[in-house]
């Protein structure tokens, strides 16, 4: 393909994931706000809440860091606006995307390759969220452009292994995907050893002097991420899944239908000499085989597989002598078989938290920070916070912090609620004086009920469905309210 095309293409890239900013409109997982957006909006803007990873220091500030000096910069523009504070961190990952896409499509040579890319539901669902997952993905797709897969590539100078190192310092999992690979280089060309080492240091100090900019004290993020969640298995306790979960569900719901061509495609190059093809499979089953020994497992975790399994799946399927129809056929199916989960998911499954944001946003518009108290009587997380709102007001949510010193018969906060609603909020509420109550209350649609002797003082504003499927049951919709009584005083 000839420059003006590939200038073409990576256009129309652009065009696609920045489109899609616009198009998906839903929450997926608390991560892309209170992991970045929230970190970031602190760094910035001097207010906001950190979570209890950012208060052990288990977490690299680089990723935050990144989206603080665009919000930094709206902030010197005065642009600083709740939309724009929403919408460019969100721009600068759909245009890392469209970059990384268009890596792939170099790496592969392939524009099959690439339309199974960008045609991936759950990759156009995630593509422009802040989550370090996609940033990790992006990373991972753009040093497997340029990693040298065979000796006939010769020196390929080092800008891998500058892409490689940062993806590993900002995100220490990433490592699983890369210790196989680089050992395989080192062993194969060693002279790279000493570039990787210096590669390294340069790193590790760029890492730590940032960590400790922004931390305020010295800390090593990498082994502080491996000592809680690995040896002291605190992520456990955000949820377990079986041994086999990655194989059974993770790869199903991602990959789709691709799922069964990659399982032909598997047999396809046991009788050929598709050497990378052979080299990726087993990177990509390392990979999930080492995140399925550990006990929390998320769709999201394996994000930086798609591409390898994608590209095993071009050169072992798509590439080999199959007729035009078929092919397109194929191609066909896919299509309608991503297109619906991509747009159910990216504009109607958990599209409460935004709207819930964006109605608050609105509703304190004109009132003065000092008047504005709002709780969350939600699961945890579950909205994003001051990045959204970008008023410092008081707001308080129900926390759910891991038993991080091992306490006996531990409950946090979240769960204290959702076990007795009624007994939690007379607690809190029922005996103080009601001028001290919370302006602004949001909670679920089935929880109402269940604390009526508090809500009763309140009017219901509105309510946003969250989704057609309630997680176990337990509700469907955001409730907001807005307290109306408020001359009475009582204990």
């Amino acid at each position: 393909m000839t420059f003006p095309m590939r200038k073409k293409l990576f256009l129309l890239l652009v065009v696609w994931r920045v489109s899609s900013v616009f198009v998906v409109q839903t929450s997926h997982v608390p991560d892309e706000y209170w992991q970045s957006l929230e970190v970031a909006h602190k760094l910035s803007f001097g207010y906001g809440y950190l979570t209890w990873e950012w208060i052990n220091g288990i977490r690299s500030y680089m990723y935050p860091f990144l989206i603080s000096l665009l919000f930094s910069l709206l902030k010197f523009l005065s642009l600083d606006t709740p939309t724009l504070l929403i919408v460019l961190p969100r721009i600068f990952q759909a245009l890392l995307t469209a970059y990384a896409d268009y890596r792939f499509y170099v790496w592969t040579g392939s524009k099959t390759a690439l339309f199974l890319l960008c045609i991936n539901w759950y990759w156009y669902y995630c593509a422009t969220r802040t989550l370090i997952n996609t940033f990790e993905t992006c990373l991972t797709i753009i040093a497997l452009s340029e990693f040298p897969w065979t000796r006939s590539l010769g020196d390929r100078g080092s800008k891998f292994l500058w892409i490689i190192g940062f993806v590993i310092f900002v995100r220490p999992t990433a490592i699983i995907v890369w210790i196989p690979l680089c050992l395989g280089l080192l062993y194969r060309t060693r002279n790279y050893f000493v570039r990787c080492v210096v590669i390294g240091m340069i790193y590790l100090i760029v890492f730590t002097i940032v960590d400790i900019a922004c931390y305020g004290r010295f800390v090593f993020t990498p082994w502080n991420f491996f000592q809680v969640n690995v040896l002291d298995g605190i992520s456990e306790q955000y949820g377990k899944n079986h041994l086999l979960w990655y194989f059974t569900n993770g790869l199903p719901v991602v990959l789709g239908l691709n799922y069964g061509l990659l399982a032909y495609s598997f047999h396809n190059m046991c009788e050929s000499a598709l050497a990378k093809s052979k080299t990726l499979l087993l990177l990509g089953f390392w990979t999930i085989a080492i995140y399925s020994f550990l006990a929390h497992k998320e769709l999201r975790f394996i994000l930086p597989t798609l591409p390898m399994f994608l590209y095993i799946i071009n050169e072992g399927y798509f590439r080999q002598t199959i007729s035009e129809s078929k092919k397109n056929f194929l191609l066909f199916l896919l299509i309608i078989s991503n297109i619906f989960p991509a747009l159910y998911f990216s504009t109607q499954y958990q599209q409460g938290p935004l709207k819930v944001m964006n109605f608050l946003r609105t509703e304190i518009e004109h009132r003065n920070p000092s008047e504005v108290d709002i709780v969350f009587l939600t699961k945890c997380h579950s909205t994003p916070y001051y990045s959204h709102l970008h008023k410092n007001v008081s707001m308080n949510f129900l926390t759910c912090e891991p038993n991080l010193n091992d306490v006996k018969n531990y409950v946090n906060d979240a769960d204290y609620f959702f076990d007795n609603p009624a007994k939690w909020v007379k607690q809190n509420y029922l005996n103080k004086p009601l001028n001290t109550w919370p302006l602004y209350v949001i909670t679920y649609d089935t929880t109402a009920p269940k604390i009526i002797e508090f809500i009763k003082y309140y009017t219901q504003l509105t309510n946003y469905s969250d989704t057609h499927f309630p997680e176990h049951g337990k509700f469907n919709e955001y409730v907001i309210y807005r307290k109306t009584v408020i001359t009475k005083d009582f204990r």
